[in-house]
């Protein structure tokens, strides 16, 4: 599952966490909270995938655009960065 983020600037920097929280709140509308809010928010270039602005390759291994087209579940041969963090959901019973 891939990472994203808001992009840098879009909520001016934050100094603190105080800053951090007053600049994201109310929360429900500044964090993508389903796919298709996710799939604007990337389309409108206010999210990018995590930490791209710092290092583009570090979530290749992703390859998140073809993630946001897809529906199906696929397997990651290998890793394509030592950056590479990879990040699974599973459902709990």
């Amino acid at each position: 599952m891939p990472a994203f983020q808001r992009r840098s600037g879009i909520n001016g920097g934050c100094k603190t966490i105080k800053d951090c929280r007053d600049k994201l709140s109310p929360l429900s509308e500044k964090v993508p909270g389903r796919y298709g809010q996710l799939r604007r928010c990337v389309e409108q270039k206010e999210c990018i995938v995590f930490q791209a602005d710092n290092s583009a390759t570090s979530h290749s291994t992703t390859d998140s655009a073809r993630w946001l087209g897809e529906t199906e579940v696929r397997p990651l041969d290998c890793f394509k960065s030592n950056r590479y963090e990879p990040f699974r959901a599973a459902r709990v019973y």
